[in-house]
């Protein structure tokens, strides 16, 4: 599990990076639909 090497990254980076990749992922699909 450490040799990713998250245990070097903090909390708020990982949650920041996953909060980015649930509006990208939701907005997404609203784009294609144009």
């Amino acid at each position: 599990m450490c040799s990713c090497g998250l245990h070097n990254v903090p909390l708020e980076t990982i949650v920041s990076l996953l909060l980015h990749a649930f509006i990208i992922c939701r907005e997404v699909p609203l784009v294609f639909q144009k």
